[in-house]
């Protein structure tokens, strides 16, 4: 079995809940059919605490967690389970996944190694060999291992719930204290279900953390930091979460921007602000408009081109801005 390190839904279950967790858990370690729980028992209830299992142990790869039948006797209810991989399948994939995570230990995290460099490390990481799975995520296919690590870490291609949970994996081999949260992708429940995780940092903190949008299209610029480390009012904008179920997330210390001094407040700041990354080397320029009221990206790449004018004249730019987070991306071309 693959390691395991925080369980959040667990510790935030009363002593019932806990008690049908763990038996849910143990049933999936064994592989086993169905499960025994409580007389009375609503498929509700059910498909809660086996959503609370699967999202802290990401080593339940092999469960199908969208197939849920409960059934009712005079005596007990019992959770039938089903599973996408046959016994030997799921000896190969743990073999592979444990040997890729300590790899990526041993390559990139060292003992002394703060929480916000594992997480720095973790992420760039995800950024760098995933892709998003789009035909999976419009249902155009069903592919299980969209949904859980197999595709985000052997297959690199993967969906946000995918993605969060090979982030939760890598985390727990790493010593990282983080979880993931279950949610919509719009600042109402309108949007689709979305999946990102809760991180706890150096100062003891919580912060958002949404990989599977720091991802983007091939051809764009290589990382993106728009959604590491967010307080609940930034991610806010375009995620949306039972606050009461999550702690809260207040602080922007590691906010990458913020830890960075990657923010401007004016048109005149834009200028001066590529010119200085552009005399350092860069050729990519990532800040933070820090203003209510956000300019025009027309206006935006007209700034950044009157930076490059005394260190890149004649170079050409592509700009990609964010209107919602106010987040801007200079690459020169």
């Amino acid at each position: 079995m693959l390691d395991e390190y925080v369980k959040y839904y667990y510790l935030a279950l009363n002593k019932e809940e806990k008690q049908a967790y763990l038996a849910v858990y143990e049933a999936l370690r064994k592989k086993e059919k169905s499960v025994r729980l409580k007389k009375g028992l609503t498929c509700d209830y059910a498909k809660a605490i086996l959503w609370a299992v699967y999202s802290d142990c990401p080593s339940f790869y092999y469960l199908d967690p969208y197939t849920i039948r409960i059934c009712g006797y005079s005596t007990h209810s019992e959770l039938i389970l089903k599973y996408i991989y046959t016994d030997e399948q799921i000896k190969q994939y743990d073999e592979r996944l444990h040997k890729g995570c300590l790899l990526f230990k041993e390559r990139y995290i060292t003992d002394n190694m703060s929480a916000y460099r594992k997480e720095f490390e973790i992420h760039n990481y995800l950024v760098r060999n995933i892709k998003y799975d789009y035909d999976a995520a419009n249902h155009k296919k069903i592919v299980g291992e969209a949904y859980n690590v197999i595709g985000a870490l052997l297959l690199k291609k993967a969906v946000c719930w995918g993605i969060s949970l090979a982030f939760k994996l890598l985390a727990d081999y790493c010593g990282l204290k983080c979880f993931v949260v279950i949610g919509a992708a719009s600042a109402s429940w309108a949007g689709d279900n979305h999946a990102w995780n809760i991180v706890k940092l150096d100062d003891g903190c919580d912060y958002h953390l949404d990989v599977t949008w720091d991802i983007k299209e091939n051809g764009e610029t290589k990382y993106y930091f728009e959604y590491m480390n967010l307080d609940d009012s930034m991610i806010g904008l375009d995620h949306s979460w039972n606050n009461w179920i999550y702690p809260e997330c207040t602080q922007h210390t590691y906010n990458y921007y913020f830890r960075n001094g990657l923010f401007v407040r004016s048109l005149d700041d834009v200028t001066a602000f590529t010119e200085k990354k552009l005399r350092e080397g860069n050729d990519f320029v990532a800040f933070k408009y820090a203003r209510n009221k956000m300019p025009t990206a027309e206006q935006i790449l007209n700034a950044v081109i009157e930076g490059m004018k005394k260190v890149r004249p004649g170079k050409a730019a592509k700009a990609r801005v964010s209107p919602v987070t106010h987040n801007v991306y200079i690459e020169i071309q």
